[in-house]
């Protein structure tokens, strides 16, 4: 299993990075949607964390990306966005997760 997250911000991609390196899972990181979509195809047994309010390509438009493909990742949303902007985004999408910043290494861990 990979971790594969895409966040715009660097303290809290640098966190996340940090966190589940020391829970000695492989992690990957990229600062936008259309970074990780250049660089990389995850498979269903690897685990996307994506930043709803991304610049350029939206995670919510990265979600339908992969919820579009055959065996898709499991994917987990991060947001600060308020719960009603989230609800929007993620009409008719399929998380298994979405975790509110700020983030606690607690949130993190009990998603793997």
């Amino acid at each position: 299993m990979k971790i594969f997250i895409v966040e715009d911000d660097r303290a809290v991609r640098d966190s996340l990075v940090l966190l589940i390196d020391q829970m000695e899972l492989e992690v990957i990181a990229f600062e936008s949607a259309e970074d990780f979509l250049e660089s990389t195809f995850p498979g269903s047994d690897d685990v996307v964390l994506v930043d709803l309010g991304l610049p350029g390509m939206s995670g919510g438009e990265l979600l339908r990306r992969l919820s579009g493909r055959l065996n898709p990742p499991r994917v987990v949303v991060l947001s600060g966005l308020p719960q009603s902007a989230v609800d929007r985004d993620l009409a008719g999408l399929a998380a298994s997760a979405v975790l509110r910043k700020p983030l606690s290494a607690d949130c993190i861990s009990s998603i793997f």
